[in-house]
């Protein structure tokens, strides 16, 4: 497998890579990589294969989108945060921000996508229109509480991503039990790939094995496993 080339696209970039992806034997791997984040400047590419782009991605495309900063920067999406939620979340200010569809840039070799969008992801994941049949492997943000006001659920991510023959593999636990990480494997994707990204998250968790069942309990693994 170490003379695959996996092309990422990474909306919510703040700096690096995925760590599942950054200290995996597979990290060379990475040959392209196209970035996107809304709030964030990046002046120290990973490598000269990288395009950072100071934008957000959407399914609808405008040159002003209202964006919503709060004093925890990484909590910043185009949702409100919701109060009962996130009660530390304090709103600075808004502004107008540009936002693109995916399927508008030259993304045909990019086969990876990772997005943690704060409550748009399903809404980046559309903007991918019939770009999601190349795409091998998603690793997708999920809440597990309604953090944002009016964001997609967890099941209406979950089905969009199966009527695209894509398969649950695992859920990337984080430290708060209200959000966290699952990746997807498209059903089509060659079976090196499909290996490739199952090696990449072989360890996840190992640090974060304690994931609060009460509050994960009705989207298990195996339920989301039986909707497929």
């Amino acid at each position: 497998m170490d003379n695959l080339i996996v092309n990422m696209i990474d909306v919510g970039y703040t700096g690096t890579i995925d760590p599942n992806w950054l200290y995996s034997d597979f990290r060379h791997s990475v040959h392209k990589l196209i970035s996107f984040n809304p709030i964030y400047d990046n002046d120290k590419p990973l490598h000269q294969h990288h395009d950072h782009y100071k934008m957000a991605i959407s399914d609808i495309s405008s040159s002003k989108t209202q964006f919503n900063i709060y004093n925890k920067t990484r909590q910043s999406s185009l949702f409100a945060a919701n109060p009962v939620e996130i009660p530390s979340a304090i709103l600075q200010s808004t502004i107008l921000v540009e936002s693109r569809r995916l399927d508008s840039f030259n993304i045909d070799d990019f086969n990876f996508l990772k997005v943690d969008a704060q409550g748009s992801d399903l809404s980046v994941i559309k903007s991918l229109s019939t770009h999601i049949q190349h795409i091998f492997g998603i690793q997708v943000e999920v809440f597990f509480k309604q953090l944002y006001l009016g964001a997609p659920t967890l099941e209406e991510i979950h089905k969009h991503l199966c009527s695209h023959d894509f398969y649950f593999f695992k859920d990337v636990h984080k430290l708060d039990p209200r959000f966290g990480d699952y990746v997807y494997i498209n059903h089509n994707a060659p079976q090196n790939y499909q290996n490739l990204i199952k090696e990449v998250y072989k360890y996840a968790n190992q640090k974060n094995k304690k994931s609060q069942e009460e509050v994960r309990a009705l989207y298990s693994k195996e339920k989301l496993e039986k909707s497929m």
